[in-house]
């Protein structure tokens, strides 16, 4: 029966070429049976000599046509070819026929580095890629053997069939800026084809394993030959070394140690981590401070077959060794895989035997792990060493250049040495004044973290913690990443989703499965980090990944982070670690007028922290008011009162010297008293607030900023219109100059647009109130704040006469009103409705 099967299939894929190639063209190519004859075929060609045609393509295409013919080896031996085919010798031209056509076409390319076909035709025929004959071949009556090799063998020369037709047919595709719709299909065709071939080669290859002890790989190898033989100086790698190099030492005498004491041959040791860590820098690094231990030292880039073939061969070529295969059993060598993204890549050209050592660089842990590798987890650098380097790398002194808020970035930065050098080197460029870069940092942020870098390592720090390229699960999970703790998140508070027929949390975006898929990809890409129970996230990769989030996006993610975290709270004193997750959530959820879903949270870590902390803890007392803070924005000012003034007790009587908290309570108090129509009291507290604020954040804070924005709006309740003004004016100017982009920026400037429109100054009242605008749009849940911010804009363009822009606006205003879905709002289109979109502390 798998005679038939094999007779009737080759018969088909020969009628299909000669159908592709009629007349007396096919039937002379169905003549090339044997690598020989496809070569004297080929070399028949002018272009073979053509000065265009480079000796390493020479050896790339040879390394082709040697894996096709060990194929059509693996077939003869095999016996699977009937009789009845076997006899007429033809069947190997309908591999090596077509092979030969995708050849003599890219020889009329020549250079490699500009031929579109190349990398396709590579792919096809390493994915082929058998243990060599002789081998003991599976018995006559294993069927799966033998069904696999023919699927192998039809898929393998209907692929080159369609490559070659269309090299044949659009032999001016190289010269395209552009590639055509035509050949984007044909590289789509490609792409799946080679997947195909790769899973029949890997079952093929277990069925040959199991019955042979030869496991040499087909395809380019380092391995022994004829003892004596010598390998000639040659070290090849590059020399893209930062200019300062921190914090790496240990990382060389451990990879030394292993080098000299493991068993393997070769010796493996796999460097990974996070992109933009320093992995491929440290490799090259360790690579240049061994030249006078290895006689050969190799460095090829490793993320795709083809990049290794090309490397491989280039080493070839300049070790004047024949083909592809560097070989040598008297010398150490050294050679580095860099930017490993599958392990099953490695497998293809893997070297066997001899003195030598490799390093393979990856993101990945589980590739780290490639034949029980030694691994070394590169880490970020700690401050001292990120401090070290960025001062070096500006050329200045850290001593008298100490900047807190330098420390502040660099804190952020959290220690990836790509982020220090894209930023070092931007500043350098420049020629830049720190509290200049630091000003420019807060109001353009994004477009530095897209700055395309410097010559070590040219992608931006954007581009290397990109969610773009990830599928839609992967990429939801890393937003959901954003709003947990970045040092520890509990695998089981996720999961829980899951355990619930509900539709909420993640279980409203996927199933467990897509989940732990997901979960498996990032921690590939070294996005993620999974430690026995927990997760962990860096806080430059949650940050860059938060800030290209789009708003819908966000709140998705966000709301899903709610409803997880709704659910799990624990409502005993077993959960220590809830006592510092509320604020993230509850927070946003007040800031955002999202106050019914804040107090379950609130009510939840009171519940936990009265039974966990001691009465005078200040933590307690933060929860107090703050729960004191929603009872003021629903007008229950008796209870809110009575919050306060416990929070209020829990502060005087706590032995902490932080003042703070206790100038937030009394800047509380000043509130509610103000809401009560107390303002006399309401002043007294506020007052004594902001004294506090002053004396423990400074008058430049953006805390005393916005305690000058509440004693602000009392004043102008009491009508002290001027101290109102100067009030907001200076709570504006402190925001303007360290939060320009945080959205209390906007409020200010909303509310000295007011302070203009009353003066009716129109003009810079419609500045202000669009810059506000401008801020919000950008800002997390934005939409009550456009509402209120649009309706004064309407009100602003009244005053000054223009009335179709001011209807415009108004309804504007009520269409983004109407599209809230977060909080209750009136429909009445009066100033006073629009203002209560915000909460009252921030109006």
């Amino acid at each position: 029966m798998v005679s038939d099967q094999v007779e009737n299939a080759i018969l088909g894929v020969e009628k299909d070429f000669l159908a592709s190639f009629p007349g007396w063209e096919g039937q002379d190519i169905l003549k090339l049976t044997d690598y020989e004859k496809v070569m004297q075929w080929i070399e028949k060609s002018a272009d073979w000599r053509s000065p265009w045609v480079s000796q390493s393509l020479h050896v790339r295409i040879d390394g082709i046509g040697k894996t096709c013919k060990e194929f059509i080896s693996v077939v003869h031996t095999s016996r699977i070819v009937p009789d009845e085919v076997n006899k007429f010798g033809r069947w190997p031209a309908l591999v090596l026929g077509s092979l030969a056509l995708c050849i003599r076409e890219i020889l009329r390319i020549g250079d490699s580095s500009r031929n579109p076909f190349l990398p396709l035709l590579e792919e096809l025929t390493i994915n082929t890629s058998l243990p060599l004959p002789p081998f003991n071949r599976p018995s006559n009556d294993d069927r799966p053997f033998a069904e696999f090799l023919l699927q192998l063998f039809v898929q393998l020369a209907h692929s080159l069939l369609k490559l070659a037709l269309f090299m044949v047919k659009n032999q001016s595709e190289h010269r395209k800026d552009k590639p055509t719709e035509g050949f984007t299909k044909l590289s789509d065709e490609n792409r799946e084809a080679v997947r195909r071939l790769g899973a029949l080669c890997d079952k093929l290859r277990g069925c040959i394993l199991s019955n042979s002890s030869d496991t040499r790989s087909a395809l380019p190898h380092l391995e022994q030959q004829t003892t004596g033989t010598s390998l000639n100086t040659y070290h090849s790698f590059p020399a893209r070394f930062s200019r300062h190099f921190q914090g790496r030492g240990t990382y060389f005498t451990r990879i030394d140690q292993i080098f000299a004491t493991s068993p393997a041959r070769p010796a493996l040791v796999s460097l990974y981590g996070l992109p933009g860590i320093g992995k491929t820098q440290l490799a090259m690094r360790y690579c240049n401070s061994q030249i006078a231990q290895y006689k050969v030292i190799l460095w090829t880039e490793a993320d795709t077959p083809m990049k290794i073939q090309e490397g491989l061969s280039k080493h070839a070529v300049n070790l004047g060794l024949p083909g592809a295969e560097l070989r040598g059993d008297n010398d150490t060598w050294l050679l580095v895989y860099d930017n490993v993204d599958d392990r099953n890549i490695l497998r293809q050209f893997w070297p066997e035997g001899g003195k030598g050592h490799i390093i393979v660089t990856t993101r990945d842990p589980f590739t780290a792990n490639f034949r029980a590798s030694d691994r070394i987890s590169v880490l970020p650098l700690n401050m001292k060493e990120s401090k070290n380097l960025f001062y070096d790398e500006i050329g200045r002194s850290p001593i008298p250049q100490q900047n807190p808020r330098i420390e502040k970035l660099l804190g952020e930065w959290e220690g990836v040495p790509l982020a220090i050098n894209q930023m070092s080197s931007f500043i350098t460029r420049l020629g830049m004044d720190l509290d200049q870069f630091v000003k420019l940092y807060d109001t353009s942020k994004p477009r530095l973290l897209q700055k395309e870098g410097y010559e070590e390592y040219p992608h931006s720090v954007a581009t290397a913690f990109a969610t773009e390229q990830l599928q839609q699960n992967p990429k939801a999970v890393m937003h959901a990443m954003c709003f947990f703790d970045p040092d520890r998140i509990p695998c089981e508070v996720i999961q829980s989703s899951f355990d619930s027929d509900e539709t909420q949390g993640f279980n409203s975006v996927m199933c467990q499965m897509d989940y732990l898929d997901s979960l498996e990809t990032l921690i590939r890409m070294s996005l993620l980090t999974k430690v026995d129970n927990d997760i962990s996230i860096h806080r430059l990769v949650q940050d860059v990944v938060y800030l290209f989030m789009s708003k819908e996006d966000r709140q998705k993610a966000f709301d899903a982070v709610l409803s997880v975290l709704s659910k799990n709270f624990p409502t005993n004193a077993e959960g220590q670690m809830w006592k510092e997750w509320l604020w993230p959530l509850a927070g946003i959820l007040i800031e955002n007028n999202r106050i019914t879903e804040a107090l379950p949270l609130l009510m939840k870590a009171l519940q936990i922290r009265e039974a966990l902390l001691p009465a005078n803890d200040p933590a307690l007392g933060i929860t107090y008011y703050s729960i004191g803070l929603f009872y003021m924005e629903y007008n229950q000012l008796e209870k809110s009162l009575e919050y306060n003034l416990k929070a209020l007790d829990v502060r005087q009587r706590c032995s902490d010297p932080d003042e703070g908290p206790l100038a937030f309570t009394y800047g509380n108090l000043g509130l509610i008293y103000r809401r009560m129509g107390e303002l006399d009291k309401g002043s007294d507290c506020m007052e004594k607030g902001e004294e506090l604020w002053r004396r423990s954040y400074g008058d430049n804070s953006d805390r005393y900023a916005i305690c000058m924005y509440y004693l602000g709006n009392l004043r102008l309740d009491q009508g002290r219109i001027a101290e109102a003004r100067q009030c907001h004016q200076k709570s504006f100017d402190i925001y303007c100059k360290i939060l320009p982009r945080n959205f209390k920026t906007g409020l200010c400037w909303h509310k000295m647009a007011t302070f203009f429109r009353r003066d009716d100054d129109f003009c810079n009242a419609e500045a202000y109130v669009r810059k506000a605008l401008s801020i919000f749009e950008k800002c997390f849940d934005p939409t009550p704040r456009l509402a209120r911010s649009t309706y004064l804009l309407s009100e602003v363009l009244r005053d000054s006469g223009r009335i179709l822009e001011a209807d415009e606006k108004r309804q504007a205003a009520e269409r983004l009103r109407e599209s809230i879905t977060t909080l209750p709002y009136e429909k009445d289109s009066t100033p006073e409705a629009f203002e209560r979109l915000v909460p009252y502390f921030l109006r």
